[in-house]
């Protein structure tokens, strides 16, 4: 991994996830991006200026906020007591009102090998990711790191990666490189309905391929009076990991998967980052 891009707000969920990336990407040696995208002015017919004006307009706000996003992560290098030279870096502000798009835009140009971005919100995914968030887990093809509001960054340890073991050896490929950084465990964790036949063959083949030791398969019997919501909860809520991997192939399975029915409220904070990674 060697480029992370940290889009920011200038919120305080954001500096969160400004301060984690600088501690992940010092473990992990990459280059950090800082990326703010300032809304666009209003069209200049509205406004009764000329082209030329315009450009002005939109070139002093993008330098403005150039200056307020150099300030917000000078001071977070100062929160951190971290020397700034022991990660490298850049700043980079654009206009536009499709911040999702411009943050992808910024990605694929620098070819980024993560984003990391900031939770919060108010009602369903929204209560989890907030809607910037959402949004970007849906439609990024890069893996993304959602560090909640008030998580301070601890070593990763442990890892619970979340399975329908349909593609488990290929997904295992793309989660051992950051699990072998930290020395993690990792927990392959399966909710079914029918249990893998000859599960300790499965899983001694598995780790055979990997290649990796720190691995253990967690089997739990899909209990139809749960939601998987819940399911999922309360084993998070006992073993505690530092870090949460999910392979969503589209918006719905996650909105399916952290949604609770129509009639029951949704209740899950997310305690710990999430990382999502587009099932191939």
């Amino acid at each position: 991994m060697k480029t992370i891009l940290v889009p920011t707000d200038f919120s305080l969920h954001a500096r969160n996830a400004m301060k984690y990336s600088v501690k992940i990407a010092e473990s992990l040696r990459a280059e950090l991006i800082f990326f703010h995208c300032t809304n666009a002015p209003v069209s200049r017919k509205i406004l009764g200026v000329t082209e030329r004006e315009m450009k002005k307009v939109v070139s002093d706000d993008v330098a403005k906020k150039m200056q307020l996003l150099d300030r917000e992560i000078k001071e977070v290098y100062e929160l951190l007591n971290h020397n700034r030279e022991l990660t490298e870096k850049k700043a980079v502000v654009k206009s536009g009102f499709l911040i999702v798009e411009e943050i992808l835009d910024v990605a694929k140009k620098n070819k980024v090998d993560l984003i990391v971005t900031g939770t919060h919100g108010a009602t369903g995914t929204e209560k989890l990711f907030g809607s910037n968030t959402s949004n970007l887990i849906s439609k990024s093809p890069i893996p993304v790191l959602a560090i909640p509001k008030r998580y301070r960054y601890k070593t990763i340890r442990k890892i619970i990666y979340a399975s329908d073991l349909a593609s488990t050896l290929l997904e295992l490929k793309e989660i051992i490189p950051l699990a072998q950084t930290f020395e993690a465990t990792i927990d392959i964790f399966n909710l079914y309905y029918e249990e893998v036949a000859e599960p300790e063959n499965f899983f001694k083949n598995l780790i055979t391929q990997v290649n990796y030791p720190n691995l253990r398969l967690i089997q739990l019997k899909r209990n139809l009076d749960k939601t998987i919501l819940r399911q999922l909860r309360e084993y998070l809520d006992r073993h505690k990991p530092d870090l949460l991997v999910m392979f969503p192939a589209e918006r719905d399975v996650l909105e399916k998967i952290f949604n609770e029915s129509k009639t029951e409220k949704l209740s899950y904070n997310l305690k710990m980052p999430l990382l999502s990674i587009k099932k191939r």
